[in-house]
């Protein structure tokens, strides 16, 4: 079958008892899906529009159903159109198992296109955050897969996070180079095409019990900062972190928003 035509297109083996012999399967099907659904039916050979009687159990054959095609022409014949159960299932199962072809071609093009990426070598960059740059870049071009592009863009974030409060600098310092595995997991899984989950994100060691102290408002907080919509209850949430961390962090709305996602990082894995 040519991978331009449309699949099926003039088979003629589900219907054996058809009303119109110039009808494929597929334009068949449509005609008994009109007349059975109470539309209006075209007729091609004679660009005549008829009009479908509701659906009935005849006496006269053997089919499950028939409807009367009824014509506005004066004079023009009445035809009778009969669908049989046992020609439809053999119609739609052909088709469902059309979608194991399809997937099993999907499968190997997606296989095909795998290889081909891992063979084209990410650059390896010495500075982490140049190297997740070049990631952010890799990530959209292989696979666009959200979960990596969010992580990803997350530790972008932590990393372009400029710390000024000299107490926080060697916290921060150390929970970076904590992170520096994530990112060659990342590389190392984009490379092979491997999309699975992170052994470690952006939450490693995330020990603390802040986070179920803050169940409430760390989501929220998250939710801020990802969308960068206004929020009313974004001094509340500062508050809060201030209060259960007694002034640690030194959490303030006028820090930058990379440097506050920064410091709830700092917090969940002190």
């Amino acid at each position: 079958m040519n991978e331009q035509t449309e699949p099926f297109k003039g088979e003629k083996k589900s219907f054996v008892k058809r009303l119109f012999e110039h009808e494929d399967d597929n334009t068949y099907f449509k005609t008994l899906r009109a007349s059975f659904g109470a539309h209006p039916v075209s007729l091609n050979q004679s660009n005549s529009r008829r009009f479908a009687s509701w659906p009935f159990k005849s006496h006269l054959n053997n089919a499950d159903l028939t409807v009367h095609l009824y014509s506005r022409e004066i004079g023009e014949e009445d035809l009778t159109l009969n669908i049989y159960i046992s020609e439809l299932l053999k119609f739609l199962t052909t088709r469902y198992d059309y979608l194991e072809v399809i997937a099993e071609k999907v499968q190997s093009l997606f296989e095909e296109y795998q290889t081909a990426l891992s063979k084209q070598i990410i650059e390896a960059k010495s500075d982490p955050l140049e190297q997740l740059y070049v990631l952010r870049t890799e990530s959209e071009m292989r696979l666009d897969n959200e979960y990596y592009n969010s992580e990803i863009d997350d530790l972008i974030m932590i990393f372009e996070a400029k710390v000024t409060d000299a107490e926080l600098l060697h916290l921060a310092d150390s929970y970076k180079e904590s992170l520096l595995p994530t990112i060659e997991e990342i590389k190392t899984n984009l490379q092979s095409m491997n999309i699975v989950d992170l052994e470690a994100g952006s939450d490693v060691k995330s020990s603390s019990n802040f986070g179920r102290e803050l169940g409430y408002e760390l989501p929220k907080f998250y939710t801020w900062i990802h969308s960068g919509r206004y929020d009313p209850l974004f001094d509340y949430y500062f508050e809060r972190f201030n209060t259960v961390t007694k002034g640690k962090f030194k959490f303030c709305k006028n820090d930058d928003r990379k440097l506050t996602f920064l410091k709830v990082k700092l917090m969940l894995a002190t």
